[in-house]
């Protein structure tokens, strides 16, 4: 697609600017580089301004059938290589702009920044548009506060009260309308992992954010967990312990629970043998189907040659009820080094597994969280208890130093 020809001005401003590049000297100075960053962005607000003015201009001519895409703002997502959203913002500056003198001249006198009036325009724009304000906007209120505001953060939550003040009506109706938007899918993939694809409003997102965040915490001093993983175990962690407390209602009369099918030989690690099978998810490794029984009820199963079922026993849990109120309140929850999971948080690990001999008793069971028992199967941690009763964990191999935890902060 071809375009007109700049004008003189605009192909002055690009000589400058290539010429300005190439041949400025890097600051040595903190408080010179400190001052250059100042001036340069106020330079490039004044040219972010002037391009929200011709950013309207086009959006109000735009003519689908001459430049093929759907919208003003899928073609400069396309063709001025920048987000829908900042293309929203740039067409919403533009138009309302010569309203909002105050805070144009205060962008030029470089008292606020683009993002500022951005947010600015669009709560004019949100409150001018709509039928139920019940009040008009006050640019002066706004301004005071984009200019005496620290945090751009804290700014854009004004501009929301400012909004629910003016228009509560189209507020809540807007706020509505994105829990409407509200999705999670679930999409199985072919190695029986589960990619999950969602979005929540804004007070559904709090919530999981409120849940997730203390669960995604490092649980211990050489939790190796980079913080997205962290995050994903959380919930994991959170739907366990849900399933373990028989919060989540009712399936066919029974409490929701995992179901896994294992022989035997599988248990007992020999070589050979088969996998497990976890229902909804397919294969997993014998390990795993030693750390889930661990802690588990157990069905006995016999089956033919053809696999014909001819005798099914009565499940049992492992850990008995009396034993796990024992170990609940001598261990009081998680052991692992500096773990402090809840005794309702965790799992009755046998550190001489059951199938092997051990003892379904105090001496030999050990209650550990889920990413630490996790450790001590999948991930070949060893634990020991010393003669004063305190546990300690050895890695299989030597650990590197932690990275900062963004989560911390």
């Amino acid at each position: 697609m071809s375009f007109g020809l700049a004008s003189p001005a605009l192909s002055a401003l690009e000589f400058a600017v290539r010429a300005f590049v190439d041949e400025a000297q890097p600051c040595a100075d903190p408080l010179d580089i400190a001052a250059s960053l100042i001036r340069k962005r106020a330079v490039i607000n004044r040219l972010e301004l002037d391009f929200a003015s011709d950013a309207a201009r086009f959006a109000r001519e735009y003519d689908e059938n001459c430049y093929g895409d759907p919208s003003p703002y899928a073609w400069m997502r396309e063709h001025c290589h920048m987000t829908g959203g900042a293309a929203v913002t740039a067409v919403c500056v533009g138009e309302m702009a010569p309203s909002l003198e105050r805070s144009v001249e205060a962008l030029r006198d470089n008292r606020i920044g683009l993002a500022h009036l951005g947010l600015i325009a669009g709560t004019a724009e949100g409150i001018g548009r709509s039928s139920t304000a019940t009040s008009t906007f006050d640019e002066t209120v706004l301004l005071a506060k984009a200019e005496a505001s620290t945090s751009f953060k804290r700014f854009r939550i004004e501009c929301a009260h400012a909004r629910h003040a003016a228009d509560r009506e189209d507020f809540l109706a807007q706020q509505n309308q994105e829990r409407e938007w509200s999705s999670l899918r679930m999409r199985s993939l072919t190695d029986g992992g589960l990619e999950l694809i969602g979005y929540l409003d804004a007070e559904g997102g709090a919530v999981v954010r409120t849940a997730l965040e203390p669960l995604a915490a490092r649980t211990s001093a050489d939790d190796r967990r980079r913080v997205e993983q962290r995050c994903a175990d959380a919930l994991v962690e959170l739907c366990t312990h849900a399933l373990d407390t028989g919060t989540i209602p009712q399936r066919a009369s029974q409490r929701s629970h995992l179901q896994v099918t294992t022989t035997l030989e599988t248990l007992r690690d020999l070589v050979g043998a088969p996998a497990g099978e976890l229902e909804h998810a397919g294969v997993i490794a014998a390990a795993s189907v030693q750390r889930m029984a661990c802690d588990a009820t157990i069905t006995r199963l016999l089956v033919d040659v053809n696999s014909a079922i001819v005798d099914v026993g009565r499940s049992q849990r492992v850990v008995a009820g009396a034993t796990r109120k024992a170990l609940n309140v001598r261990d009081k929850g998680c052991r692992w080094p500096g773990c402090e999971r809840t005794a309702s948080w965790t799992a009755a690990h046998h550190v001489v597994h059951w199938v092997r001999g051990g003892a379904t008793d105090l001496d030999n069971l050990v209650l550990l969280c889920n990413q630490h028992h996790w450790l001590v199967h999948e991930g070949e941690w060893q634990i020991a208890r010393r003669d004063d009763g305190t546990i300690i964990a050895m890695p299989p191999r030597p650990l590197a130093r932690l990275p900062d935890d963004p989560l911390a902060a």
